[in-house]
């Protein structure tokens, strides 16, 4: 009743002093009553002073009653949830617990009520990878399981998932991660990509088995052409480290014969054929040069030249010097590729520069997949698509020093002064995907002409 009478005087005091109208109604003729008008106007000051105070009390009241009721109510489910507990209803004991935000509690409860695939999302939205690839397993998720037991590094784990799965390539992946690289050659081989189990046998210090295993990735090719030389060249470099010269040289003369100015391997036969043999492997070369009439003149080596390896090994270059090279290394692949050539893998060791900054472009003396295109280590035909995988996998190491994140991070974030336009061509050029890449040269050359033209 006073709360009532307050804000009724508060609401007659506040309209009368707003309005501009007397207090209380006209009195009457006759003496006036001037204690009723003082009256009513202490109560109008009174309640515009004490409303704000009234409101917060109120306020205040109604927090704690609507906190005390939801501590009622915690308290209820923690209740009924040891209710389920203890009468064996795990499951909906856990519903309760990750109602209350205990997800730890929860999902222990939902592994004990065997429904794993709960309890694994709990266990990873609570850091625990581990538990959650146990369960992913327990529930069959053998999917779920790999992918966190890579995220964890237990790569051993992830290839016996991978392996039940039937997944033979990733199971060949992660054990190679885990550096168990000769079972990784089993599964590799298993799995049909025969040129990544040789190059991990090459670097098992097996050469020969190295031989053997990538003479199985050519069973399929009918003879040597310019789409596959780049196979059979590698399969000369590993006959060749393997001490069998004669299958080496009979790889490269089928190479010369269908493109005498592929790489060095007109050296390299030389430098492996017996005295009796150069010469007749050097007729075979002129004689498939003269029939040939290349659209352009072959690039002959320069004197003082100094390898792109050799550059990047003295540090980082400054990024309009590393932009003018590449761009003269893209000028003499283009050549290349005008001519049907694509060399399937670029290395910087192969990439020569004189002291004009010509650019050639070589052949590198050991494979390095670091440079090779995801679909050539596959096994794929080389072309455009691979020669410019490769040359952005260069260009960031130009950018940046080394490859330690290539993949990872943009040049500008691991460069220093890399400009921002240059990540968007880098990165496009390094897509594992084929079909996200640039598809030509000349697609690169117009989108450098395009972000230069805004910076």
């Amino acid at each position: 009743m006073h709360l009532l009478k307050f804000f009724y005087a508060l609401s007659a005091g506040a309209l009368s002093i707003f309005a501009g109208e007397p207090l209380m109604p006209s009195p009457p003729a006759g003496p006036v009553d001037a204690s009723g008008g003082l009256s009513a106007l202490l109560w109008g000051v009174i309640a515009i002073v004490g409303a704000p105070v009234a409101f917060f009390v109120i306020r205040k009241t109604l927090r704690a009653v609507a906190e005390s009721r939801q501590k009622g109510l915690i308290e209820e489910m923690k209740s009924e949830a040891k209710q389920y507990e203890a009468a064996g209803e795990f499951v909906s004991a856990g519903l309760l617990y990750e109602k209350l935000k205990n997800l730890e509690q929860a999902a222990v409860l939902y592994e004990k009520g065997r429904d794993f695939m709960r309890a694994a999302a709990l266990y990873k939205a609570i850091e625990r990878p581990a538990m959650a690839m146990e369960m992913y397993e327990k529930a069959g998720d053998l999917g779920n399981a790999a992918e966190t037991a890579v995220m964890v590094g237990d790569y051993a784990a992830a290839a016996r998932f991978y392996k039940r799965l039937g997944n033979g390539m990733k199971a060949a992946e992660a054990l190679e991660d885990s550096g168990n690289r000769l079972a990784a050659v089993g599964e590799y081989r298993e799995a049909g990509n025969y040129a990544r189990a040789a190059y991990l046998l090459k670097e098992e210090g097996m050469p020969k088995e190295a031989a053997e295993m990538y003479r199985l990735s050519l069973a399929g090719e009918k003879k040597v052409d310019v789409s596959n030389a780049d196979k059979y060249y590698a399969y000369a470099l590993l006959l060749e480290a393997a001490g069998k010269t004669e299958e080496a040289a009979k790889a490269l003369k089928g190479i010369i014969a269908v493109a005498p100015d592929y790489r060095d391997a007109g050296a390299r036969l030389e430098a492996i054929s017996p005295p009796g043999a150069q010469a007749e492997a050097g007729e075979v070369q002129v004689e498939k040069a003269t029939a040939r009439t290349p659209e352009v003149p072959l690039e002959e080596p320069c004197k003082r030249e100094t390898s792109l390896r050799g550059i990047i090994q003295q540090g980082r270059l400054e990024p309009r010097h590393a932009m003018r090279l590449w761009v003269q290394a893209l000028k003499s692949l283009a050549l290349s590729h005008k001519n049907g050539i694509f060399m399937g893998r670029i290395e910087p060791d192969a990439v020569f520069i004189d002291a004009n900054n010509n650019v050639r472009l070589g052949r590198a003396e050991l494979i390095d997949f670091a440079y090779s295109a995801p679909e050539t280590v596959s096994g794929k035909s080389p072309d455009a698509g691979a020669d410019i995988y490769s040359m952005g996998v260069i260009l960031f190491e130009m950018l940046t020093g080394s490859l330690d994140n290539a993949g990872v991070k943009k040049p500008s974030e691991t460069g220093v002064d890399v400009p921002a336009w240059l990540d968007g061509i880098v990165l496009k050029c390094m897509e594992k995907d084929r079909g996200r890449r640039y598809q030509n040269l000349d697609e690169i050359f117009a989108a450098i002409k395009e972000v230069k033209g805004k910076a």
